[in-house]
């Protein structure tokens, strides 16, 4: 196998990753009511894992995890999203330098941190922020209401939703892991018979 990305490779990683944003948008509709909307990166860690599972297996090789980060994080539409997806995927690539490629138990690990990663630039940082500059304006009167809802999100709802997350990321990096064995890996086995 070689370890230089082709056109081929780039393609593939590229679709594969349009697929998860897909996904990401097609969920998006949940967040019409508000607490979904704080539990929503622990629905799209159950959803996405298949995709990231199936970049690991397809596409081996160096730099594929670079350009699914890229290709996300631009279509986060969010510079502290695309950062954070960035920062992800450079973990990713380090990790699975380390370990070999494909290594099914280091791509589990690089999903479950990508998607953490995630939940804190895609809700946890944005809320914080719009409540700071909503507590600003908003001056005497409603300071103690924004507040308290300020410090509830900065450390109750944050902690349930980045534990929601990580629980939620480690069944889609296992479902991704199953469905890629039952597919992909029995399909190429197949193959090779």
């Amino acid at each position: 196998m070689s370890e230089n990305m082709k056109v081929k490779d780039i393609i593939t990683v590229t679709l594969l990753t349009l697929c998860n944003i897909v996904i990401y948008f097609a969920t998006s509709m949940l967040c019409v009511v508000p607490v979904v909307m704080i539990f929503y990166p622990a629905i799209i860690s159950l959803l996405e894992g298949i995709v990231f599972m199936m970049i690991g297996t397809k596409v081996p090789k160096k730099g594929a995890f670079l350009i699914y980060s890229a290709v996300h994080g631009i279509f986060g539409f969010y510079i502290p999203y695309f950062i954070g997806y960035m920062i992800a995927g450079i973990i990713a690539e380090l990790l699975l330098n380390a370990s070999g490629r494909p290594n099914y138990k280091t791509l589990g690990i690089s999903y479950v941190i990508t998607q953490m990663i995630a939940a804190i630039t895609s809700v946890i940082l944005p809320y914080r922020v719009s409540l700071e500059a909503t507590l600003e304006r908003a001056g005497e009167g409603g300071a103690d209401l924004v507040q308290a809802t300020s410090d509830m999100l900065t450390t109750g709802i944050a902690i349930a939703c980045l534990v929601a997350t990580l629980v939620a990321a480690v069944f889609g990096a296992y479902i991704g892991y199953q469905v890629v064995k039952k597919h992909v890996l029995k399909s190429a086995e197949q193959e090779e018979i």
